[in-house]
C-alpha cells in the first residue's frame, strides 16, 4: 500500500484501484509499488493484443455533495435548483462541487445556452458555522457571488465583490438558511463548504438582521455624471444647478430617481412587483430570459434582488458606489438605570483606565490659550439640549437629518432628542456627548474628557428606529462644512465626528466617499467597532460599518479589568480600544460598577423630561473616550491633521499595548492613553514637524485561511489625503520564513504599494493549525509583522456514502504520452466502480476525476481529482504491468484541485487532462494516440 499526498489539497477522499492479472507478484513503477501475492484473474501478453483487465473503485467522503444541475450532460437525476422554492437540501458538514453560468457563457453543455445563473440550497445551520465559496475561474473571466439568508428572510449575509475567488459568510443565529451561489458574470466551477462550528478560518462577513428597505438603493455618482462638472455653494449653502439623469437601461429596468440634487448620494427606488423586479434585473443583465426563468427569478427574496440590482448598476461605470440605504443602529448595550446620585466616582474606573486625570493635570499645569475651542460633532439620536451638564457646551442647537417619504423631508434646525416616555429611550447621544465634553468642575452630575470642547448635536435616529445611510452621510458632510441636503452649513467646521452607530456590513461607497471628503477638509472620524461578537461563545465578528471604512478610527471596548468586552467586534479594521463596560451580551448591563456613566435624560412622575446621570455599555461608549482624547490634542494644536493622527496611531504613540506585541485584531494598537496623547500634541507645537512620510498599512493586518482556502489577497497602501504632497513609505519586500507560503505581487506600483497574493501549500505542513508569519519590510526603516493562520486537516479514509456526480477514469501510457482510454465510472448508492478490458501497454498512469463544466478536461481547478502519486516526488506514478501481475490495491487521495500542477515523469501537466467524450453509452473508450494536453493558458471556457 502506498501513502500519497496532493499539493494544495482542500479535502481528502480515498479510492481503491484494482489491476488484475496472474502470477506471483511484480514491482510497479519507479517508486517500487509492490503488488500483493494472490491468484490472478488474467494475464498480460503484449504480443497477443488480448490485454489486461483493469478495474477499481473510487470513494468519496460522507460530506461530499454535488450540485444537481451541472453543465455535464452525463449527470444522472438532474434537477434544477434555480430558486428558493426549488432549493437543493444539504446537511452539514458538506463539501459540494458545482457549476453556474450566465446564458451563452462557458463550455457547451446542459446549461450553456439557457444559463444556470443561480444555485439555491437549503440547510440547517448553527451559530458560529461558516459558509465558504471558492470559484475556480480567474478574476475577470467570471464573477461568482454568495448570498446567505434565513428562510424567513430576517437575517442576511452576502459577499458580492468581484476582486476575490474566495468568499465566506459566518452564521450568527441558528436556523434554516437559504444559500444562493450566483453567476453575476461568466461561468465557473465552484466549491461550497460548510464546516462544523469552529472548523473554518476567520470570516469578516456575518449574517445580521435585515436592516434596509429592499426597494431603496443609494448611488454615489461620479463627477462626470453631474451636469455641471464643478459644483459650488449658493448663498444659502445649497448646490446650484446640479442634477442627475439616470441611464436609459436603468429607466427601462423600472428604476426611479427619488432624489438627485447636489453632490451627495442619489436615492433610487426599485419596482415593487416581483415580476417587474425580475424583468428589470434581466434588462440590467442584458440577458433575455424565458418565461420559466423569469418566474424563478421572481421567487428571489426582495433583499437579494436589491443587492443584485445594486451590483449591476455599480458595474455600469457611472457611479462610485451603489448599495442599500442601510439603517444604522446605536452601538450601546442598554440596561437598567443606576440610582440617581451622580458622582465622578462612578466614572473614575473608566477615566483612570485612559489615564485622564494625569492628562488633565498636565494640561492644567500649562499656560495654554488655544486659538480655537475643539468642536466634536455627535451624530446620534440627538442630545438633550437642556441638560445642565451639556447646554453650556453646545455650539448650537444642531440639526436633525431625517428622511420620511423623500430625502431630507424630516430635516429641521434642531438636534434635540424628542423621545417620550412611551418610547423607552436610553438617551444614547446624550450619554455620548457627556463623555466627550460634559461641563466639569461645576458640582453637577459628572465630568467630561475634554471639558473645554464644544458639541455639535446632529440627530439621525427617530425614537425606536434605525438611521439611514443617506441621513448619516448628509450629517457628516454638514459637520465638515460641505455641501449637504439641508442647504445649510454649521457655525464652523467640526474637528472630530463621533459615530457611535453601525451595521455589520462592508463599508458602503456612500460612507467611503463622505469620509474621504471630510478627512480632506481636516476632520477626524471616530466610530464604534460594533457589538455583534460573542467572545464568550467563541464567535468573533468583524468591525462594522462605518468603522471599517478607510480613514476611520475604529474603537473596540474593554471591561473594568482591561479585558476585551465579550460583545466587542474585532478584526483587521480595528484601530484601538477604550473603556466600554463589561456587559454580558446575552443579559445586557453588567451588575455592579462595570459600566460607563454619563449624562442621560429620564422622566418624572408627571411624564416630564428631566436631566439625569446613568450607565450604558458598548463600543458606543468606547468611541467617545477616543473622540474626547483627540479633542484634547486639537485643543493643544488645532493644526493637527488626520494624516498626523494616523501616523501617531499606527506607531503606537497614543496607546498602551495590549494582547500580542504590536498591533493585533483584538485590541488594535492597544488602549488609548490620554496622557500620552497630550505629550504627543505638545511635541507637535515645538520640535516635531508634520510627518514627512505617510505610513503604509496592511489590509487585512492578519489572515486566516482555515482548512479550505489556498490563497488570499494582501493590500499594502498608504492612506494619502486628497491633495497631499507628502511622500509615502515604500515596500522593500514581503516575505515569509515558511516554505509553505508563496508571495507574489498581483498589482503594485513603483513604491511597492498595491495587492499581493499569498498562496499556501498544505502538503508541506503537518496536520493542525499553523501561524505562518508574513514580514513586510518598509523603507526607510519600519517593519510590519502579519499573522497568516492555516489549518491542515488530518487525512481520513472513509467509506463512500455520497456522490460527486459523473467521474471519469483516464488511462494513460506514460511511455507514449497518450490517452489510451477514458471510462465513466458507475455509481450506485454512493459507490463508484469502473473497469476496462484489453489494456495492452506495458505501463499505465491512472487519473480519475470530474468534468463538472463539460469542457472535456477533468481535474481542473475545483474539480474532484485523484491520481497515483510517487511518494517521494509527488509526481504521477506509473505502474508497470507484466504477465506476473497479480491483484494490486493502491490508496488514492481525491480532492477538488487547487492551483497546483501535478507533473508526470515526462513533465506533462496532469491537471487539466483532456478526456475523450464517448459517442455512445459504452463505458470503455477505443484506443487513441491523442497526446496528453497540458493545462491550457487560455480562458477556461475556450473549447
Amino acid at each position: 500500500m502506498v501513502r500519497l499526498r496532493l499539493y494544495g489539497s482542500l479535502w481528502l477522499l480515498t479510492a481503491a484501484l484494482l489491476g488484475c492479472g496472474g502470477g506471483n507478484g511484480a514491482t510497479g513503477g519507479a517508486s517500487g509499488v509492490n503488488a500483493g501475492a494472490g491468484s490472478g484473474v488474467g494475464t498480460l501478453n503484449p504480443t497477443s493484443k488480448i490485454g489486461l483487465r483493469l478495474s477499481g473503485t473510487i470513494s468519496v467522503p460522507p460530506f461530499a455533495a454535488v450540485d444537481t444541475d451541472l453543465n455535464d450532460g452525463n449527470q444522472a437525476n438532474r434537477r434544477a435548483n434555480d430558486d428558493p422554492n426549488n432549493a437543493q437540501p444539504l446537511t452539514s458538514p458538506v463539501l459540494l462541487v458545482g457549476t453556474v453560468n450566465q446564458p451563452g457563457t462557458g463550455p457547451t453543455g446542459a446549461s450553456q445556452a439557457s444559463g444556470d445563473v443561480d444555485d439555491w440550497f437549503s440547510i440547517d445551520l448553527l451559530a458560529g458555522q461558516t459558509i465558504e465559496l471558492e470559484s475556480s475561474a480567474e478574476i475577470g473571466s467570471a464573477d461568482i457571488d454568495l448570498y446567505v439568508l434565513t428562510k424567513d428572510g430576517a437575517q442576511i449575509g452576502f459577499v458580492n465583490t468581484p476582486d476575490t475567488r474566495s468568499k465566506c459568510v459566518q452564521i450568527s443565529r441558528s436556523g434554516t438558511y437559504h444559500i444562493d451561489v450566483h453567476a453575476f458574470m461568466g461561468a465557473s466551477v465552484y466549491n461550497l463548504r460548510v464546516a462544523d462550528p469552529g472548523g473554518a478560518g476567520q470570516c469578516n462577513t456575518v449574517t445580521a438582521a435585515l436592516n434596509f428597505n429592499p426597494q431603496e438603493l443609494l448611488a454615489v455618482p461620479k463627477a462626470e455624471r453631474i451636469n455641471n462638472r464643478t459644483t459650488t455653494l449658493s448663498a444659502s449653502g445649497r448646490s446650484a444647478n446640479t442634477t442627475h439623469v439616470l441611464p436609459a437601461n436603468m429607466l427601462a429596468a423600472g428604476i426611479q430617481l427619488v432624489s438627485g440634487a447636489g453632490s451627495g448620494p442619489m436615492l433610487l427606488r426599485l419596482p415593487s412587483q416581483k415580476n417587474a423586479l425580475a424583468q428589470g434585473l434581466s434588462r440590467l443583465a442584458q440577458t433575455p430570459r424565458s418565461t420559466a426563468q423569469l418566474a424563478a427569478i421572481s421567487n428571489t427574496p426582495a433583499a437579494v434582488m436589491a443587492l443584485k440590482y445594486a451590483k449591476y448598476i455599480q458595474t455600469s461605470g457611472a457611479y462610485l458606489g451603489v448599495h442599500p440605504n442601510w439603517r444604522m443602529d446605536t452601538q450601546a448595550l442598554a440596561g437598567t438605570f443606576p440610582p440617581n446620585d451622580p458622582s465622578y466616582s462612578l466614572q473614575r474606573w473608566h477615566y483612570d483606565q485612559i489615564n485622564l486625570a494625569a492628562a488633565l493635570n498636565r494640561l492644567g499645569s500649562l499656560a495654554i490659550v488655544s486659538p480655537r475651542t475643539p468642536l466634536v460633532a455627535v451624530i446620534d439620536d440627538g442630545v438633550m439640549l437642556d441638560h445642565p451638564d451639556l447646554y453650556p457646551q453646545l455650539i448650537s442647537a444642531g440639526r436633525t437629518f431625517f428622511t420620511n417619504l423623500s430625502p431630507g423631508d424630516g430635516n429641521i434646525a434642531n438636534g434635540d432628542n424628542p423621545a417620550q416616555r412611551s418610547d423607552n429611550p436610553i438617551f444614547h447621544g446624550t450619554h455620548v456627548a457627556g463623555l466627550i465634553a460634559a461641563s466639569t468642575f461645576d458640582g453637577r452630575f459628572g465630568a467630561g474628557i475634554a471639558p473645554m470642547a464644544q458639541i455639535l448635536p446632529l440627530r439621525v435616529f427617530q425614537p425606536g428606529h434605525g438611521a439611514n445611510t443617506l441621513d448619516i452621510v448628509n450629517a457628516m458632510l454638514y459637520a465638515a462644512g460641505l455641501d449637504n441636503n439641508s442647504g445649510t452649513l454649521p457655525p464652523r467646521r467640526a474637528d472630530i465626528i463621533n459615530l457611535s452607530l453601525g451595521s455589520d456590513v462592508n463599508c458602503p461607497a456612500a460612507y467611503q466617499n463622505a469620509i474621504d471628503r471630510v478627512r480632506t477638509a481636516g476632520v477626524m472620524v471616530v466610530a464604534a467597532a460594533g457589538n455583534s461578537s460573542r467572545l464568550d461563545l467563541g464567535r468573533r465578528v468583524a468591525v462594522s460599518a462605518p468603522a471599517n471604512c478607510r480613514g476611520v478610527i475604529a474603537v473596540g471596548a474593554l471591561d473594568i479589568d482591561k479585558k476585551l468586552a465579550a460583545y466587542s467586534n474585532t478584526g483587521s479594521a480595528l484601530s484601538l480600544v477604550a473603556p466600554g463596560g463589561g456587559a454580558d451580551p446575552a443579559l445586557g448591563l453588567a451588575a455592579g460598577g462595570d459600566a460607563i456613566y454619563s449624562t442621560i435624560g429620564s422622566f418624572n412622575a408627571n411624564g416630564a423630561r428631566v436631566a439625569n446621570f446613568g450607565a450604558l455599555e458598548g463600543t458606543s461608549m468606547a468611541a467617545p473616550h477616543v473622540s474626547g482624547t483627540l479633542a484634547l490634542m486639537r485643543y493643544i494644536n488645532p493644526q493637527l491633521s488626520p494624516a498626523q493622527i494616523d501616523m501617531f496611531l499606527t506607531t503606537g504613540r497614543l496607546s498602551d499595548d495590549l494582547g500580542a506585541t504590536g498591533r493585533d485584531n483584538d485590541f488594535g494598537m492597544g488602549l488609548i492613553n490620554a496622557r500620552k496623547a497630550i505629550e504627543v500634541a505638545l511635541e507637535t507645537t515645538t520640535s516635531i514637524p508634520a510627518p514627512t512620510l505617510i505610513p503604509i498599512t496592511a489590509q487585512p493586518s492578519s489572515l486566516d485561511l482555515g482548512s479550505f482556502r489556498t490563497s488570499a489577497q494582501l493590500e499594502l497602501r498608504a492612506n494619502v489625503p486628497i491633495g497631499s504632497t507628502l511622500a509615502t513609505e515604500t515596500v522593500a519586500s514581503v516575505v515569509s520564513a515558511s516554505p509553505a507560503v508563496q508571495i507574489s505581487p498581483t498589482q503594485v506600483d513603483a513604491t511597492g504599494q498595491g495587492t499581493y497574493t499569498l498562496s499556501v501549500d498544505r502538503s508541506l505542513l503537518s496536520p493542525g493549525t499553523h501561524d505562518l508569519r508574513i514580514t513586510v519590510n518598509l523603507k526607510p526603516t519600519r517593519t510590519l509583522s502579519l499573522s497568516l493562520s492555516v489549518t491542515r486537516i488530518e487525512e481520513r479514509n472513509t467509506a463512500l456514502t455520497t456522490s460527486y456526480g459523473p467521474l471519469y477514469v483516464v488511462l494513460i501510457d506514460p511511455d507514449r504520452n497518450d490517452v489510451v482510454a477514458t471510462v465513466q465510472a458507475t455509481v450506485l448508492d454512493g459507490r463508484y466502480t469502473w473497469s476496462y478490458n484489453g489494456y495492452t501497454r506495458n505501463r499505465v498512469s491512472i487519473i480519475a476525476g470530474a468534468d463538472l463544466d463539460n469542457d472535456d478536461y477533468i481535474c481542473q481547478r475545483g474539480e474532484p481529482c485523484s491520481t497515483v502519486l510517487n511518494t517521494n516526488t509527488a509526481e504521477a506514478q506509473a505502474l508497470t504491468l507484466n504477465s506476473a501481475l497479480s491483484r494490486t490495491t493502491v490508496d488514492l487521495q481525491v480532492t477538488p484541485t487547487a492551483n497546483v500542477l501535478l507533473q508526470s515523469h515526462t513533465n506533462l501537466p496532469l491537471i487539466g487532462v483532456r478526456r475523450q467524450v464517448p459517442g455512445t453509452h459504452d463505458r470503455a473508450m477505443p484506443h487513441t494516440t491523442a497526446a496528453l494536453t497540458p493545462n491550457p493558458v487560455r480562458s477556461p471556457w475556450t473549447p
